[in-house]
């Protein structure tokens, strides 16, 4: 993603207030193209109107009715991300966000966002195809953050969906 593109996109966020997860690759730690194997960086938050989440961190999730201290599963108000139809943050019961998970409507483009994620953070490490009812799975990682695009037919929910996980270690 070129510099200017990144620029563009923050501009974006900030003029209109939108929620979104932000998964882009650094412009300044890009791989040369002699080094296609090279892994990439992946932004380890998503950003609400009143706080920011990141992996790996405290998070109280105060800003959310009903939400509990000790909740290891809070489910943000609908609409957060535009583009999600829920979105769900996984914590250690110490508050520490593990992963922070993404539902699409059924009608979404389950291409469409192969060749998104393909373009913003290249190949994926892991692509398990699907078989029969086997979800099929993309898989993202650096050394901190694993992220998955899955289109599982099983789940009686969304069957695509995006997963942030932390991979730091972080109690």
């Amino acid at each position: 993603m070129s510099a200017l593109k990144a620029s563009f996109l923050m501009d974006v966020r900030e003029a209109v207030g939108a929620m979104f997860i932000v998964l882009a690759v650094l412009p300044g730690c890009r791989p040369d193209a002699d080094q296609p194997n090279a892994t990439r960086p992946i932004f380890r938050h998503f950003n609400t109107e009143l706080s920011t989440i990141q992996l790996g961190q405290l998070w109280t999730a105060e800003e959310v009715a009903g939400a509990e201290p000790g909740d290891t599963v809070v489910a943000l108000p609908a609409e957060t991300f535009e583009r999600a139809q829920a979105v769900r943050v996984h914590r250690t019961p110490a508050g520490v966000v593990s992963s922070i998970m993404f539902d699409y409507p059924q009608g979404t483009d389950f291409q469409a966002m192969q060749t998104e994620y393909r373009q913003l953070l290249g190949p994926p490490e892991h692509e398990g195809r699907r078989d029969g009812n086997q979800p099929e799975r993309m898989v993202w990682q650096d050394s901190l953050t694993r992220f998955e695009l899955v289109r599982d037919p099983t789940r009686s929910a969304s069957t695509i969906y995006t997963r942030l996980s932390d991979r730091s270690g972080t109690p």
